[in-house]
């Protein structure tokens, strides 16, 4: 497996990978991998002759600065796992090499980042948008994969994808969950064995919201308020759940044919998003 840091060693060795004709895939990451980062390259390995992945933390879609700083750090971990996978190609750059001066140029994500994790994290997928332009311009892989955990974010890339005429085949990967039914996140590692405890809640609500659905034709509109009355006496804190169109991220109601119900809740100052199909 290939180790670079610097946009120089990269693009050397992207040159040579084209010139023998090998196509590649592209796992884009913050690091602090776990089980649902290396589903990915288990989904991308079969794409492509070569899957390469980057380990960048982007501080442009952190809009809480105490966040970005307790974001975990484990790179030497990270390249093992990485190796063990079969991943190829890594860039692990610093800051100062992906922006070099404060940057002034940024992408700014289109109708797919309204709402949600958009409406609490304000500039957050902008900062997504800016970070995915760059690693696609500098791979410019035949595939890129993401995880449907951020099913917000792979719409919002996927939207970035077609409008900005990148012309790349962008994968979804299923969530991956630890046996508790808690969403694998790199910020679980944050959580204490009684938060995790707690945390898996968000799944077994998930799961009520739909048998509710499926068997007793609950509206969409109501699941809301039967999610959250699940977490009531619990240490979460409920920032959305929404049921929405997964095609559009809009409220259509039961109609849908795809309709996907979207949470986002605190506990202990730490983040967790989750999303379940309703069909």
């Amino acid at each position: 497996m290939q180790v670079v840091e610097t946009l120089a060693e990269l693009r050397a060795d992207l040159s040579k990978l084209r010139s023998d004709q090998n196509t590649l895939a592209l796992v884009p990451t913050m690091g602090a991998l776990h089980q649902g980062h290396l589903s990915l390259v288990e989904t991308a390995k079969p794409l492509a002759d070569i899957v390469a992945m980057s380990i960048f933390v982007n501080p442009l879609q952190f809009n809480n600065k105490e966040d970005l700083a307790n974001y975990p750090n484990t790179r030497a971990k990270d390249l093992e796992l990485a190796k063990k996978a079969g991943v190829g190609l890594v860039f692990s750059p610093s800051l100062t090499e992906i922006y070099p001066e404060e940057i002034s140029t940024t992408v700014k994500a289109g109708d797919m980042a309204e709402g949600l994790c958009g409406a609490g994290r304000p500039g957050h997928f902008d900062g997504v948008a800016t970070v995915v332009s760059i690693l696609f311009n500098l791979f410019e892989p035949n595939f890129a994969v993401f995880g449907e955990k951020d099913f917000q974010q792979v719409k919002v890339i996927e939207q970035l994808n077609k409008e900005l005429h990148f012309g790349i085949n962008i994968v979804r990967s299923p969530l991956i969950r630890e046996n508790s039914g808690l969403a694998l996140s790199s910020r679980n590692s944050r959580l204490s064995s009684e938060q995790q405890e707690t945390a898996s809640l968000i799944y077994k609500a998930l799961a009520d919201v739909k048998k509710e659905f499926l068997e007793n034709k609950v509206e969409a509109v109501e699941l809301k308020a039967k999610f959250r009355e699940h977490l009531k006496d619990t240490e979460l804190k409920v920032e959305y759940a929404k049921a929405l169109d997964e095609l559009t991220l809009r409220e259509v109601g039961a109609q849908s044919k795809k309709l996907r119900f979207f949470v986002a809740a605190e506990i202990a100052g730490i983040r967790l998003i989750d999303n379940l199909a309703l069909y």
